[in-house]
């Protein structure tokens, strides 16, 4: 989430940017990762997170298999 605001510009409200702030955290899941972030770059690893919203206890979890990777599958609790 990027804002671009002016913040020395006169026209900018603090109020419409906390507005927008809270609108966002209400919406956005959480991310956990579930794989190490140690070395992300490497061709033999899984890379897997999940992203859950609290507000309602839905989500899903994403993962991804690096070409190298000896495992054909992995499982996370």
């Amino acid at each position: 989430m990027i804002y671009n605001w002016e913040i020395t510009e006169g026209s900018s409200s603090f109020t419409e940017m906390q507005r927008c702030q809270k609108g966002f955290n209400e919406v956005r899941p959480g991310c956990y990762p579930l794989t190490t972030v140690e070395d992300m770059t490497s061709d033999d690893i899984w890379m897997a997170y999940q992203l859950h919203r609290l507000s309602n206890s839905t989500g899903f979890v994403i993962a991804f298999r690096r070409e190298g990777s000896e495992y054909s599958s992995i499982e996370y609790r």
